[in-house]
């Protein structure tokens, strides 16, 4: 017999099974997100992304962020992830991504998909622990293109 945690911790990574998560803070993202949305709907699999959140939403070691805390909530269970590192948003620089610092933990039975732009430096990927190759995309329809192949329902 389980607590209500174990309970809600069952049901959570059940409904994370037809979760795809996105992230994305990068300027002009309203057609990368709707693209996103397109896709992963058609797929018949629940989305659900975050835009603009940047670093400073990363709490200090041993304190807590509502925000944070909720889009951990969503990143985790999700089987899909889906990220976009691309031009920074006016007074930003290219590691003012809050998933950046949760990268070296995502579980390997996960898809974490990694949408880079021509020109974002992937070294930066690597000093938070990411191992792959990320995909290279110009422009939002060379996104929803990747995406419709790679996601599947």
């Amino acid at each position: 017999m389980g607590s209500k945690d174990d309970e809600y911790f069952v049901r959570r990574y059940e409904a994370g099974k037809k979760e795809v998560f996105f992230a994305i803070n990068s300027r002009e993202d309203s057609p990368w997100i709707e693209a996103f949305l397109r896709v992963v709907r058609e797929r018949g699999l629940r989305p659900i992304f975050y835009s603009g959140v940047g670093r400073k939403v990363v709490p200090p070691t041993g304190q807590s962020n509502t925000l944070d805390d909720e889009i951990r909530n969503d990143f985790y269970p999700a089987k899909t992830k889906v990220l976009y590192f691309g031009d920074p948003k006016n007074g930003s620089d290219d590691e003012d991504h809050w998933v950046l610092s949760n990268l070296a933990h995502v579980g390997t039975e996960d898809a974490l998909l990694v949408y880079v732009s021509k020109d974002y430096p992937v070294e930066v990927l690597r000093r938070y622990g990411f191992k792959g190759t990320p995909i290279v995309i110009a422009d939002p329809a060379e996104f929803e293109k990747s995406l419709r192949e790679q996601i599947v329902g």
